[in-house]
């Protein structure tokens, strides 16, 4: 029975790593949809992903200046999220 529970915690922690990865892609993949569906050309999903992309970037800028001006301790989105994932795969519990 502890392997079954065992197999089921790694399916749950794959499932949860995939779960993370498509919601930061979510928007990237609205953006491919309305392009396909309106036959747009190959500079709309440059000019949308990559504003996306920057605009991301430029926030997790302000937020760390931000941050550092309040004196208050900022950890990036892409950090949370390594630790987060680190974190489903240490055997503390």
């Amino acid at each position: 029975m502890k392997r079954f529970l065992h197999f089921i915690e790694i399916v749950a922690t794959i499932i949860m790593i995939i779960w993370d990865i498509v919601e930061f892609l979510a928007i990237p993949a609205l953006f491919i949809i309305i392009g396909m569906l309106n036959s747009f050309p190959w500079q709309y999903y440059a000019i949308t992903i990559g504003g996306y992309i920057a605009l991301f970037v430029i926030a997790e800028i302000i937020a760390h200046f931000v941050a550092k001006a309040l004196a208050k301790k900022y950890t990036p989105f892409i950090a949370r999220k390594l630790e987060k994932i680190c974190n489903r795969f240490s055997r503390e519990h």
